[in-house]
C-alpha cells in the first residue's frame, strides 16, 4: 500500500506491525523499543530494517495514525533521535479494522489443500476414475 491507502485510513501489514509494536510498548516508546518490538512480532514477516521501520514511523505520523514529540526539545538532532511516540485514535481504528478484514478473510477463504498433496489427490482421483 501507499500514502493514498494511509489518506483513506488503511494500513500495510507492515505498518500494522510497527502500530502494535507501538501499542505494546506502550506510551512514549522510543525509536529503537519500536524497532525491537516490530522484529519481535514480525519474525515471520522476513527481516526487518531499520530505515523501514523509520519510513513507516514518519508516514503514519504524517497521517495522524501516530504522535510524536521530541523530549527536551532541541533543533540539533535528526528526526529519530529523541524522539517518543504514542498510537493516537486513527492508528487504534486502523488496527481493529485490519484485524476484522483479517478475520472475515479466514472465514471465506476455502480449505486449499498444500500443492503435493493436492497433486497427489488429483491424480488418484484420476485413476480411480479411470478404472472405474
Amino acid at each position: 500500500m501507499g500514502f493514498l491507502a494511509l489518506r483513506k485510513g488503511k494500513v500495510s501489514p507492515f505498518e500494522e506491525i510497527v502500530l502494535m509494536s507501538i501499542r505494546e510498548v506502550g506510551y512514549g516508546a522510543t525509536f529503537m523499543q519500536i524497532f525491537d518490538k516490530a522484529r519481535q512480532l514480525g519474525r515471520g514477516f522476513g527481516l526487518i530494517r531499520s530505515y523501514r521501520v523509520e519510513m513507516a514511523l514518519r508516514a503514519l505520523n504524517m497521517f495522524g495514525f501516530i504522535y510524536s514529540w521530541q523530549d527536551p526539545p532541541r533543533l540539533d538532532v535528526d528526526w529519530i533521535d529523541d524522539r517518543c511516540f504514542r498510537i493516537m485514535l486513527r492508528g487504534e481504528r486502523a488496527l481493529e479494522a485490519a484485524e476484522e478484514r483479517r478475520a472475515a478473510e479466514q472465514r471465506t477463504a476455502p480449505l486449499r489443500l498444500p500443492r503435493t498433496l493436492r497433486k497427489v489427490w488429483c491424480w488418484l482421483f484420476s485413476r480411480e476414475r479411470l478404472l472405474g
